[in-house]
């Protein structure tokens, strides 16, 4: 939507509050927030504190074994949402990399550092529930040969403008 306003009503491209200045922002603030949320993982820290508080009642606790068994058991870890912000970066970095190109950049060190996290995330703060399967794997790599697809029609047009205003200048 971002790109549709500034591109086709305002045509603000270069300037402050333009295209790319705004979009720059949104690859800072995505190499920032998901990260940061991920590695925060806030319903971990809440079953972290009722289990310390239930640790603290000790002989008095009144927990059957099925609700202990039930607290000390991690959060669950949605693979699928994993996928989703991968994706989304990926396609969010393939449409402006044509434009800003310090944003591939960007768009790889969040991915190293989603890595990272998700890796933490599932070896220490994840509970696994139920297993996945193939099919949603195998979506993804086809979801993934997208964005080579959007990365040409992206470039292409860049190329086409870039030719058509270098034209209008001579």
């Amino acid at each position: 939507m971002t790109f549709l306003i500034c591109f086709i009503i305002v045509k603000n491209y270069f300037g402050g509050g333009g295209l790319i200045y705004n979009q720059f922002f949104v690859f800072i603030m995505n190499l920032i927030i998901p990260n940061t949320m991920g590695f925060l993982n806030i319903g971990y820290y809440i079953k972290s504190y009722t289990r310390k508080m239930e640790r603290k009642k000790g002989d008095k606790s009144l927990l059957t074994q099925a609700e202990a068994q039930k607290l000390y058991e991690n959060p669950p870890y949605d693979i699928s949402k994993a996928y989703a912000d991968l994706l989304k970066t990926i396609f969010f970095t393939c449409f402006y990399a044509a434009i800003i190109p310090m944003g591939v950049f960007l768009s790889l060190i969040a991915l190293c550092i989603i890595y990272w996290v998700h890796k933490l995330n599932i070896l220490q703060r994840a509970n696994i529930p139920y297993n996945q399967g193939y099919e949603l794997s195998l979506e993804m790599t086809e979801y993934l040969e997208f964005s080579i697809i959007i990365f040409s029609v992206i470039s292409s047009i860049k190329q086409r403008l870039e030719i058509s205003f270098l034209n209008m200048l001579l």
